[in-house]
Parts: structure tokens; sequence; C-alpha cells
């Protein structure tokens, strides 16, 4: 097996097209043509590929969602199912926070449903993998420097999401802004909108 790592460009919009129908029959709506044009976005992608077929798709985007410049999502990542062992999330890390430091970012996050609970539980550290040879990742720069920010929830509609973040620059200070950031403490417990819809503070 051969694998590849490699940053989008137009040339392969035909493959990203060919990816983007496999999310949709795998029940993945976050490539949808209304919310990702890859030659239309204010970051970089990353695909990775195994024997020259696309397995799987990252993107970094300058967050409109919080009104910031400086700062970016990792967001639109998709594995396909047969290749779900390959550990892509963690290798576009690697390639992401280098690419952000070149770019002057300051901070990246990704955001993720607070009823995952077994996702969660990785970011969180509460587990690590069944196969102790996948382990190693969890002790790998940039992972190490992975943020569980336990004072922040982002909002879409009503689902609910924990936010994760590596301070590129570890100076920075982080005031989100915007309609979908909100302040309220938690220790990583499933809450629903509509718990706590009285005394969460949006951010800005």
């Amino acid at each position: 097996m051969t694998e590849r790592i490699i940053t989008y460009n137009s040339k392969l919009r035909d493959d990203v097209e060919r990816f983007r129908e496999q999310t949709f029959a795998e029940g993945n709506q976050s490539l949808s043509l209304e919310k990702f044009d890859p030659d239309n976005i204010k970051g970089q992608i990353w695909l990775a590929y195994e024997d020259d077929i696309l397995v799987s798709l990252s993107a970094a985007e300058e967050s409109h969602y919080t009104n910031e410049a400086n700062v970016i999502r990792k967001c639109r990542y998709h594995i396909l199912k047969k290749y779900r062992h390959g550990r892509y999330g963690f290798k576009f890390l690697q390639r992401m926070i280098p690419w952000c430091k070149d770019n002057d970012y300051k901070l990246l996050y990704w955001t993720h449903d607070v009823t995952n609970t077994a996702l969660n539980a990785l970011y969180q550290r509460k587990r690590t993998y069944a196969s102790t040879t996948d382990n190693g990742w969890f002790n790998e720069r940039p992972y190490t420097e992975l943020c569980f920010e336990k004072d922040l929830l982002f909002k879409t509609g009503n689902m609910l999401q924990f936010v994760y973040s590596i301070y590129v620059d570890p100076s920075f200070v982080w005031r989100p802004t915007g309609n979908h950031m909100y302040q309220y403490p938690h220790n990583g417990q499933v809450v629903a909108w509509d718990e706590i819809k009285t005394t969460a503070v949006k951010c800005g």
C-alpha cells in the first residue's frame, strides 16, 4: 500500500467530487454542495490517498463562525469507512499546524457533537484505541497540545458541540464572537440546549 497526503489544487476536483458522492452514500453531509466548494475556500484542504484512491479529506478554514481572520477551524473531515484505521485525523493535524504557523494563524479549533461520547472521550483523553499499536499517536505533537475548552460550547441549530483547540501561538488570548459560540462551564458532560439556554452566554 502506498500512501500520499497532499494539498488540494483544482486539477484534483474530479477526485473530490467522486469522494463527495461516496461521503453522501455513507450518510455524511459535511461536504454538501451548499457548504463546500473546494475552489472557493479561505484556507487549505488536505487529501489522503491510498494506492491513488482518495480515502480521506479535511479542511482548515478561516473561522467565519467566530468573526476571526487569525483563527482557523478544522472541518469537512471524513474518512471512507473501509479506511477508518488510517488515522488520518492525526496525520492531517501534523500538516495543518505548520501550515497555520507559516500563514500567521494563532489558533486552530474544531467542534464535535456532545452526544458522540466515543469520539469526545478520545479528544478528552478519557480513553484510547483498543489496538495498542495505534495509541502512540496520542503521545505525539501536535496532539499533545490539544486543549479541551471547558468554558465554551458551539451551537448550530439545536445541536451543541464541544470545542477543542490547539494554540499555534501560545501567547494568543482567544475571544471568539458571533452567533455560534457560547460561554458555559462544563466538564464534558452531555447537555441539551433546552437545559442550558437560560444560563449559557453568547460570546462577544
